[in-house]
């Protein structure tokens, strides 16, 4: 099994596979949210203390005779030279300052830093790997799992690809094939999660071929079984798979009458 590099290359397979979905900004279920002030907002508040302080600065110089007047709450040093209370004013501000630190560290960096420690938390132990071919031809959606299938069901695939695609010419019906593998190189570790969305977004652009007005008249179905550890939870049709194709004519027929309708 390969050995991830860094929790960074997960999120940019993640992020790739998204794209691919045309979903540019996301985040993760159960991901905390905080909102940050802009940076105008901050800055302007900043400026209101400067002022503020500035003109506080300003009225005591200019009091030449003013009394020295002890506070109400003075500093108590007990035999430990320990300061049991302070002047509250000072306090305040000092309070004020790490606040206004502690907000303006919830940027939306730290919110990724968390996203990627979850995401670190979910490499799973057991190896996940498949390699996909997709058939987008007319209204239909076929796939196999290329690492699951013999080289009979091999054979059969090939002869099924050359007579829809010589099919969707005459008829001028839209026809691609697509494939994908997963982990998409080997630096990259095994995670379930990224497993299960490349699965779902590869199936999604699939669908999202030719008249997208169509959409959601695109019918799904699997020819071979898919690998442990992945699985589609959307609406499947049954055709015979590849393998009962080759071992009998006439589920090969039936396929090709449903698809070609």
């Amino acid at each position: 099994m390969a050995v991830i590099k860094s929790v960074s290359d997960a999120l940019m397979q993640q992020r790739h596979i998204l794209s691919l979905m045309g979903i540019r900004q996301w985040g993760q279920l159960g991901t905390p949210v905080v909102q940050v002030r802009s940076l105008v907002d901050r800055f302007a508040e900043d400026d209101k203390h400067i002022k503020s302080m500035q003109n506080e600065i300003q009225e005591v110089q200019a009091e030449p005779n003013s009394v020295l007047i002890p506070p109400a709450n003075p500093v108590v040093v007990d035999d430990e030279m320990c300061i049991k209370s302070v002047v509250k004013e000072p306090s305040k501000l000092i309070n004020n300052t790490h606040q206004s630190i502690n907000s303006a560290q919830n940027t939306p960096s730290n919110i990724i830093d968390e996203v990627s420690t979850a995401q670190s938390a979910d490499l799973s132990s057991t190896a996940i790997s498949y390699v996909l071919e997709g058939i987008r031809v007319g209204e239909w959606v076929l796939l196999a799992d290329i690492s699951l299938i013999g080289d009979e069901e091999k054979l059969v695939l090939a002869s099924l690809k050359t007579a829809l695609s010589r099919w969707a010419s005459e008829r001028k019906a839209f026809f691609s094939v697509e494939s994908i593998r997963y982990p998409m190189n080997d630096d990259l570790g095994n995670s379930p999660t990224l497993a299960q969305k490349c699965l779902d977004g590869f199936i999604l652009r699939l669908q999202m071929m030719g008249d997208i007005t169509k959409f959601d008249l695109i019918k799904l179905a699997f020819l071979s079984e898919l690998s442990d550890g992945v699985d589609y939870f959307g609406e499947v049709q049954t055709l015979p798979q590849l393998l009962a194709m080759h071992q009998d004519a006439n589920a090969k027929k039936q396929l090709w009458q449903t698809v070609t309708v």
